[in-house]
């Protein structure tokens, strides 16, 4: 599975992909879009595995913008 890696156009190979199962698993294939309704307490949405020297994935964490 390939991922780009930031504004550089630089992609990233990830193996052994997992996904938390409130994952919307179509959504992912169809547009690379991770979709999820969060379970209660904490999870792990996402675990996987690099071979190459990159920075830690970070995401900004996103509100519905129904939510006040």
């Amino acid at each position: 599975m390939l991922f780009r890696a930031g504004d550089k156009g630089k992609t990233v190979t990830m193996e052994d992909v997992k996904f938390h199962q409130c994952v919307r698993l179509s959504r992912f294939e169809s547009d690379r879009t991770i979709s999820f309704i969060p379970p209660d307490g904490e999870s792990e949405l996402m675990s996987y595995r690099i071979n190459t020297h990159v920075s830690p994935l970070r995401l900004p964490p996103l509100r519905d913008s129904l939510q006040p």
